[in-house]
């Protein structure tokens, strides 16, 4: 604690001083993040339009990707989490159709104003997602 003495003002110029300093403690910060968990997260995909209609893409680790979030924010904060269209994306890239099984750590769509005020962080590892490029056969067009 800090040591001070306490005084008061009488009057301009007149000021009364206590005889003894007292100590000073702030009380100890509190966390306003709570551990929370989002139980079902739904999971969006986001792929150039070099991909759309090409490639299906297969999830080979899907229960760990759609398993629980651990995140410490406000309620208030995990309601609109809660609340997004998808809280966890996976982007795939056009270059990921080169390797047999790529891998990509999963974004979490935490809304922008609580990211920006610390209201809302994950509270886990990110999570690899693990998948395939698997191509669509095209129909043959006949002369």
């Amino acid at each position: 604690p800090i040591q001070k003495t306490p005084y008061i003002i009488l009057a301009e110029g007149w000021i009364r001083r206590a005889s003894k300093s007292v100590g000073i403690e702030m009380p100890p910060a509190t966390d306003p993040l709570n551990e929370e968990t989002v139980r079902t997260p739904r999971l969006g995909v986001a792929m150039s339009v070099n991909l759309q209609g090409r490639y299906n893409v297969e999830i080979t680790n899907l229960n760990e990707v759609l398993g629980p979030v651990q995140i410490r924010a406000t309620s208030t904060a995990k309601q609109a989490y809660e609340s997004m269209r998808y809280q966890i994306i996976l982007e795939i890239d056009d270059e990921d159709i080169k390797q047999p099984e790529p891998r990509r750590e999963l974004k979490y769509n935490f809304p922008e104003e609580f990211v920006r005020t610390d209201q809302i962080k994950i509270n886990q590892p990110p999570v690899p997602a693990r998948f395939k490029l698997n191509p669509i056969a095209q129909p043959a067009i006949s002369p």
